[in-house]
């Protein structure tokens, strides 16, 4: 500021300063909102073992670049998006646990500053406070952002999306682009963005209306733009890869769980967490959830003379929600954590409820009430956020440590299998033994939408015949089996193991479980 105060005349040098001090007022409390959140999601970001999904990722990022775009085409039901960026991503700061998560994070602690912004427009600057802060320590954000995968980025085009399109509902004709531009990034990263549009043509119809036809118009720039993945995202839809048999039915609990990521991260109280479904009934969760439920409602009730306000919050978090659920009914696709790329519509509408219980207490009082709640809710927060850093039962598929153990205990002519099949990506992300690795596919992982889970006399002598290869030349097997593996499976493994190899020992590794067999002394396998 000397430099320009010597080159300016005064008042001109003293009109930069204000520019700038109004640039910060504007902006500061954005970059402030996006440190504190950068905090929380790089505090221990490479403590925990990568899981299967992660260690895929990395495993489709780390070919040529080239040919990362053909191998999701091939391999995955998603888009290709995430995985080309992890490429670039991992080629700067290397393959690590940390530096695979880092971009999840850097991108979730951005959609912190942009749910700021977003609430700003909505209802001001408490709302975009409270919001942004409520984003920022929502362990569902950080356990989002601290696994390496596309959910981050997702949510990050999904609240720009939003932004942009209601700049466009208030005359902005600049923000058509950058809403075309978001919303067609969103849908090459996750498909789930399709959910968004499906909420944007709500809120366009009923809150809108006046810029249907411009909004029509963006959309088809977007299937243009979207064109060279149709084949793709059709193949995926027909072949049921995205809805396979081993996720959880819906029904009410799930929606309980969802809210209980939404409010406090779950974990605590018998309720879901990131992987799992809670214990706890949905009658206790419903009574857990009634403070949070109740903040809800009254943001509900705070916006609803609002209608550009109440329709964009709505169609960014209950079209979607509802769409899926309806959707799941017949095809699944609904499992809470997915929708962590809705979460800022909940932390915009639970301040607005913040902000509507504080207006009941003498005008004196209210700011010293919504520090209170905002206070609340980072305490029952910050417990859970503790049990998600701190609690190794959290630690989920801890393949790290179940790689050491074989990489201390297999010997030189062990064999290892991995059981599904899908598991030896993890492991090899870990494992670097010289030992001879294979891997078995449950019967069940061959049907596309629904196994036909009738005995195939082929496919289990098959497996026999293959088995007893295996005793030939090993006398010593280590297998490695994780979830999502049905019980049946293992059942049937089980059986086809009798005779030819024999239980020995078993290590628990919280979702990765290592059995060790040794050759039935009775059998007398031949090649």
């Amino acid at each position: 500021m000397e430099a320009a105060a010597g080159l300016l005349h005064p008042r001109e040098a003293r009109g930069l300063a204000g520019s700038a001090a109004g640039i910060w007022r504007t902006w500061g409390p954005a970059a402030a909102f996006v440190l504190l959140a950068a905090v929380f999601r790089f505090a221990s970001i490479g403590a925990k073992s990568l899981w299967f999904d992660e260690a895929y990722a990395f495993f489709a990022a780390s070919r040529p670049l080239r040919d990362v775009i053909a191998f999701a085409a091939a391999d995955d039901v998603h888009p290709p998006l995430y995985y080309v960026l992890l490429s670039g991503w991992i080629r700067l700061f290397g393959t690590g646990e940390a530096a695979l998560r880092s971009l999840g994070a850097a991108v979730s602690s951005l959609t912190v500053g942009a749910t700021w912004w977003l609430g700003r427009r909505l209802g001001g600057p408490w709302v975009g406070g409270i919001g942004a802060f409520l984003a920022a320590i929502a362990p569902l954000q950080v356990l989002a952002a601290q696994e390496a995968r596309m959910y981050p980025l997702l949510g990050f085009l999904t609240v720009v999306s939003w932004s942009a399109l209601l700049g466009a509902a208030e005359g902005n004709r600049r923000a058509w682009p950058l809403y075309v531009a978001a919303t067609v990034l969103a849908l090459y990263t996750h498909y789930f963005a399709l959910l968004t549009l499906a909420g944007q043509a709500v809120f366009v119809l009923v809150a809108a209306p006046r810029r249907r036809q411009a909004w029509l118009l963006s959309l088809l720039a977007g299937v243009v733009l979207f064109a060279p993945q149709l084949d793709e995202f059709f193949a995926t839809l027909v072949s049921g890869r995205g809805w396979p048999f081993f996720r959880p039915p819906v029904g009410v609990g799930m929606l309980t769980g969802l809210v209980g990521l939404f409010s406090f991260g779950g974990h605590v109280f018998g309720f879901a967490d990131y992987f799992s479904m809670g214990t706890a009934t949905v009658t206790r969760q419903l009574m857990v959830l009634l403070p949070f439920l109740a903040l809800f409602v009254l943001g509900l009730a705070a916006v609803w003379r609002h209608p550009r306000t109440f329709w964009l919050l709505a169609g960014y978090l209950g079209v979607p929600v509802v769409v899926a659920f309806v959707f799941s009914l017949r095809f699944n696709v609904f499992y809470p954590r997915y929708f962590s790329f809705a979460f800022p519509a909940f932390a915009l509408l639970v301040a607005f409820g913040m902000l509507r219980l504080s207006a009941w207490l003498p005008a004196p009082s209210r700011r010293a009430g919504v520090l209170v709640l905002v206070l609340a809710y980072l305490g029952i927060n910050a417990w859970t956020l503790h049990e998600v850093y701190t609690n190794p039962r959290y630690a989920r598929f801890d393949w790290r440590r179940a790689a050491a153990l074989l990489s201390r205990q297999a010997g030189p002519n062990d064999l290892i299998v991995a059981f599904p099949s899908f598991g030896r990506i993890a492991l090899a992300y870990y494992f670097k033994g010289s030992q001879r690795v294979e891997h078995m596919t449950p019967q069940e992982f061959y049907g596309r939408i629904q196994a036909d889970l009738r005995p195939d006399p082929t496919l289990v002598e098959r497996n026999l015949e293959i088995l007893r290869s295996y005793a030939a030349q090993h006398e010593v097997m280590w297998l490695v089996t994780t979830q999502p593996l049905p019980g049946a499976a293992m059942e049937r493994l089980r059986g086809l193991l009798t005779g030819i190899y024999t239980f020995r020992a078993v290590a628990d590794f919280n979702g990765v479980t290592v059995f060790k067999l040794t050759r039935h002394q009775g059998s007398r396998p031949t090649l």
